[in-house]
């Protein structure tokens, strides 16, 4: 039987599954139980199940419903790598989440970003910040910086959320825009003595616009390697700019477009679309489709903040626009009239994987549940 194995073979099994098998095998007899409460607090045993499941990953969609200023966050499995077509079991956050934190799920103006399975919900609206794992079901409401309680005029602009590897720790980072037109920054340390919020210098020109119009801005974060990067795109100049943030520096830093791209006069008018690869941020650079009958995306890859092309994809017919997101480790997904296509930018197949309404779908960065515990990275009982 499986469970007279011996346990080095039980433990590589389970270092294999999705974190939330693992969890459901602890109903299965008690010297399970026993052997994976201790394994989910071995953070060796954590690590390696995160490792081994990053090709199995997901992804995380939001659908802001049609007619209301409603959205919804879900997790969409991208099933096995032979599978041809989008996984139709998306579980919906709104069941795991306690009622108190489910206006985070409600709100149309929330940013998504996430970081070895743990999500981050920031409510742009009053400021709050959340944080949150599905396969372990953990929450953390981050307590208000109290500057937010000293001037209630001030307006969250951006928040990144990443880990510092050099100290063990996970931060939040976050940009608040104020009447005055400065803008300021604070970081929230989990798990250390700095268990609270710290202003850090903004020496970087950050330029998103002004304090009116800083809720006309739209953004995009993605982590990678202990640093968070934004593209930030003004909706009233039409202005883009992309900066970034290192967890333990602490420092702020304007990265420059490719020059390709910068010295084209009309790039505002094309679209940029924010993603991850291999622990690189990737730029998707695309001229709007009702420009063209064929579309064709340049993929700029960002490496030792440097860019380098990496390539440029075959015409795309009848493409709305790109999904700043991979569907799979290799594969990004496109939005089209009729569904969404996978395109893997390796082989340069183009297929589709879901036909149906996704006018209001949009795809947040590839995403791998992990057995990361919230409760320890904060100190939480």
């Amino acid at each position: 039987m499986a469970t007279d194995l011996p346990e080095d073979i039980l433990i590589d099994i389970f270092s294999r599954l999705p974190p939330e098998s693992i969890l459901q095998f602890k109903s299965v007899q008690k010297s399970w139980y026993i052997l994976i409460t201790a394994l989910v607090k071995d953070p060796v045993f954590v690590a390696k199940n995160f490792h081994n499941n990053k090709r199995k990953g997901s992804f995380l969609i939001y659908k802001c419903f049609e007619d209301t200023n409603i959205g919804s966050l879900a997790i969409c499995n991208n099933g096995a790598d032979n599978e041809q077509r989008l996984s139709y079991g998306i579980q919906d956050f709104k069941p795991l989440f306690p009622n108190r934190y489910r206006k985070f799920l409600n709100y149309s103006r929330v940013g998504v970003s996430h970081c070895d399975g743990i999500i981050c919900l920031a409510d742009y609206y009053d400021g709050r910040i959340l944080l949150c794992n599905p396969a372990t079901r953990e929450f953390k409401l981050l307590p208000t910086d109290p500057c937010f309680y000293e001037a209630k005029e001030y307006r969250l602009a951006n928040v990144g959320f990443g880990y510092d590897s050099i100290d063990d720790v996970y931060k939040v980072v976050c940009v608040c825009a104020w009447p005055s037109g400065e803008f300021k920054a604070h970081v929230y340390t989990l798990g250390n003595d700095y268990t609270y919020w710290r202003d850090i210098p903004l020496k970087t020109q950050i330029i998103i616009g002004d304090y009116h119009s800083v809720r006309s801005i739209t953004t995009k974060e993605v982590h990678c390697n202990g640093v968070c990067y934004w593209l930030v795109q003004d909706n009233n100049a039409f202005q883009q700019q992309m900066y970034s943030f290192d967890m333990h520096d602490e420092e702020f830093r304007t990265i420059p477009l490719p020059d390709h791209i910068e010295n084209m006069g009309y790039c505002n008018a094309y679209k940029l679309s924010l993603t991850r690869w291999n622990e690189s941020a990737v730029l998707f650079f695309y001229p709007p489709p009702h420009w063209v009958r064929k579309v064709s995306i340049e993929m700029w890859v960002l490496r030792s903040w440097r860019w380098t092309k990496h390539q440029t994809t075959v015409p795309l017919r009848g493409m709305e626009k790109i999904e700043a997101a991979f569907y799979k480790s290799d594969e990004i997904l496109i939005k089209e009239k009729r569904g969404l296509l996978s395109y893997n930018v390796l082989t340069r197949k183009v297929r589709r994987i879901y036909k149906g309404d996704v006018d209001r779908f949009r795809a947040c960065c590839y995403y791998v549940p992990s057995l990361v515990s919230i409760r320890r990275i904060t100190f939480d009982k």
